[in-house]
This record gives structure tokens, C-alpha cells and sequence, in this order.
């Protein structure tokens, strides 16, 4: 009955004179990404309206209810399994839907940068990826197990990936628009190839010490090190020795890099210890950015800039 709603509701969308897919973001900056894609056929809307930490949340019965209004939600991998939704109406990094076949690239291998020790070597003919000019990375075929990438919106690759899946999607929905997707998708590509050409001979007068390694994708794409960072996800990455050597030269670092989300008592443990100014950068995209390009630009200005 569900299905036959959303249908009816669909075909009288589209019988007017102007139709839009709407689209939820879990991430605002994975919204950024769609609206470069979909432009005026898409509406984007955030399913948070202030910065919320995407590894800590519960739905409300509002948010509940926009999601199941919306055409499509497009979900970072930090909480796919926290949306609850079938697989044909979410936008992910690593999600294949069985109408509309896409690949999914082996980003997990960004993790450990033995990416570099792979050959591009099997031909494929999608049409989302052989306009992209990009040839740093790989596809794989379908899984249905998750990659083990985190934070795929602050990566050139993941930006890529995501941008094939958004083109499917969209396609799907609204075909009469295909060709528009593609050619603007062609469009993200070349701002990525041009955004990573700019900050990969940049060097860093000095490393910053991070909260949290949110931008290890960036570094290692532009075979840069930003400095250490002292948690991940789920767990420490350093030890209590590796935190006492840090804390005893960290006149080697310029900044304490935290995300806007960060809470203020996991950082009280630190200020006792770490005096490096603090800097707060948005790395969800909840500020004021024209697209997703921007929004990674302004991300490398504060980090190779300070």
C-alpha cells in the first residue's frame, strides 16, 4: 500500500508543469554533492538542522517522517544502518541497486594506501564513470558486505564514487534528465581533478595534531601527512606512551585541529596537557558553501594554510 502511495503521489508531482526529486541528507555535505548533480531537479533537504556528530544520534518522529516523504536519502556509512529505509531509496558509497547497476570503488584500500600497488587492470564501460578522467582509482564488483571507509565526503575518491551512485539514482527517477546529470557529474570531476592538482604540490610548513582523523582520506590522496591524529571512530590510536610523546614535543605542531562537533568534555582531558591553539573546522558542511568542491577547498585552506 506504501508503494502504491508514493507512486500515486509521484505521477501527480510530475503531471504539473515543474517536478523535483526530493532528496534527505544525513550529511550536509553529502547534500552539496547531490545539488551539484541534480541542480534545479532536485530539492536537498538536511535531515539535521544544526551539527549533529553522525556516530551519535537518534531519529526523531519528525525526522522519521520527513525521511519517508522524501524520494531519496543519501547516507554517510558512519549510520546507513541507522536509516530505516529499503535499499532502492538510499544514496550510499557502497549501495548497488539491482534496477540501476552501479560499481562501487575499493576505497577500503585508501585506508593502508596499497592502492598504488594495484593496476587499473579490467576494462568497464558504465556510463557514470568513463567520463571522469580519473585514474587513481578502481572499481569493485558487488558485495553486500560495507567497506571499511569512514568519512567518505572528505575524500576526492569518495566524491567520485558518490557521484557515480547520485547519477543512477537520479537517472532512474527522473530519466528525461539523464543526460543533464551526466554532463554535470562531468562537471564534478574536472572541479575534483583541478581541487587535487592545486593542494598536491602545496607543501605544509608544519603538521597539525588532530582530534580525530577525519581528514586521513585527504592526506593520503594528496600523499601529504597532515600530522597525527589521536582517535578514530571506535577507538584510540595511539597509547598512553605514543600520547606522552606527542604532549612532550608538541612544538612540533601549529594547531589543535577539532571538528565542530566535538564535545567540550572529551576535549578537557587534553587542554590540561596539549597548549596548542585550537582550531574548530566544519567537516560535516553545515556552513555556507556553493558546493561540495568548495567546501573541501576551504577544509585544505585552514589545514595547509595555518
Amino acid at each position: 500500500m506504501n508503494k502504491i502511495f508514493r507512486a500515486f503521489a509521484f505521477f501527480l508531482c510530475c503531471s504539473t508543469a515543474y517536478c523535483q526529486i526530493v532528496v534527505m541528507s544525513c550529511v550536509p555535505a553529502l547534500g552539496l554533492l547531490v545539488k551539484q548533480i541534480g541542480n534545479d531537479h532536485v530539492t536537498v533537504k538536511n535531515l539535521f538542522d544544526r551539527p549533529t556528530d553522525p556516530h551519535f544520534f537518534q531519529l526523531t518522529p519528525q525526522q522519521l517522517v520527513s525521511l519517508h516523504q522524501s524520494d531519496l536519502t543519501i547516507v554517510a556509512q558512519e549510520f546507513v544502518d541507522k536509516i530505516p529505509l529499503p535499499a532502492d531509496r538510499i544514496i550510499s558509497i557502497y549501495h548497488i541497486n539491482e534496477q540501476t547497476p552501479v560499481y562501487i570503488h575499493a576505497l577500503q584500500l585508501l585506508q593502508t594506501g596499497i592502492e598504488k600497488n594495484h593496476k587499473h587492470d579490467h576494462a568497464h564501460d558504465h556510463a557514470g564513470h568513463k567520463d571522469c578522467d580519473c585514474h587513481d582509482h578502481k572499481h569493485l564488483a558487488h558485495s553486500h558486505h560495507h567497506s571499511s571507509i569512514k568519512h567518505e565526503w572528505l575524500s576526492f575518491n569518495g566524491a567520485i564514487a558518490l557521484t557515480e551512485v547520485i547519477v543512477a539514482k537520479l537517472s532512474h527517477l527522473d530519466p528525461e534528465h539523464a543526460q543533464f546529470f551526466k554532463e554535470n557529474a562531468k562537471k564534478v570531476y574536472a572541479e575534483l581533478k583541478a581541487l587535487k592538482a592545486k593542494y598536491h604540490q602545496q607543501p605544509l610548513s608544519k603538521q597539525h595534531l588532530f582530534y580525530h582523523d577525519s581528514f586521513q582520506n585527504l592526506a593520503i590522496e594528496l600523499d601529504q601527512n597532515f600530522g597525527p591524529a589521536l582517535y578514530r571512530c571506535e577507538e584510540s590510536t595511539i597509547s598512553a606512551h605514543e600520547l606522552a610523546r606527542i604532549v612532550a614535543q608538541q612544538d612540533h605542531y601549529t594547531n589543535l585541529i577539532i571538528e565542530t562537533t566535538t564535545h567540550t568534555h572529551s576535549l578537557e582531558r587534553l587542554i590540561d596537557k596539549i597548549k596548542l591553539p585550537i582550531v574548530k573546522i566544519d567537516t560535516l558542511g553545515y556552513g555556507n558553501y556553493q558546493s561540495h568542491t568548495s567546501f573541501i577547498d576551504l577544509i585544505l585552506k585552514e589545514i595547509y594554510q595555518r
